[in-house]
């Protein structure tokens, strides 16, 4: 079944929250359940995620998060949909997929400041921390792929027989 992967404006904001509030959740447990003074090292490089302490996330970061959000899921859009690139192999998409998340990543953690640049270790703790959560956003899409090709055989699997108990009578 070759069926086209069109663009849905609904799908792509459902895609944006999603991914703001993954960014929220992951946020609120590591203030809420992490030392804060362990944040506090001469090599800091979350000052802007940690200056409300464990009473919460600042405005300018959810912001940040928001439009985080925003850009990762037009890339995905973009890249699962045949919105541009129809004949391209879907191991390229995710390649291609993956890149323009990184470079839109470091993007953002540049224009806003997210750490010092010129920290190490805050790159090292970014890649780290993308790496984990590219690997884990990729088993939830293994498994739900899993998921619903079991459940589209067993509607075929049903409708096979219903249909073969059809023609026999």
């Amino acid at each position: 079944m070759n069926q086209e992967k069109t663009f849905n404006l609904f799908s792509f904001i459902q895609q944006i929250f999603i991914i703001f509030g993954v960014q929220v959740l992951f946020t609120l447990l590591l203030i809420r359940f992490y030392p804060i003074d362990s944040f506090l090292t001469e090599f800091s490089v979350l000052p802007k995620l940690i200056e409300l302490g464990n009473q919460g996330i600042s405005t300018a970061v959810l912001s940040q998060f928001f439009i985080s959000a925003l850009g990762i899921a037009a890339l995905v859009t973009v890249f699962t949909t045949d919105l541009i690139f129809k004949k391209m192999l879907y191991l390229w998409r995710s390649i291609f997929m993956f890149a323009g998340i990184t470079i839109y990543m470091v993007f953002i953690i540049i224009i806003f400041g997210s750490f010092p640049v010129d920290s190490i270790e805050g790159w090292i703790s970014f890649f780290i921390t993308f790496a984990l959560f590219f690997v884990l956003s990729i088993s939830v899409m293994i498994l739900k792929t899993s998921y619903e090709s079991k459940k589209y055989e067993k509607i075929l699997k049903e409708f096979k027989e219903r249909n073969g108990e059809m023609k026999d009578e």
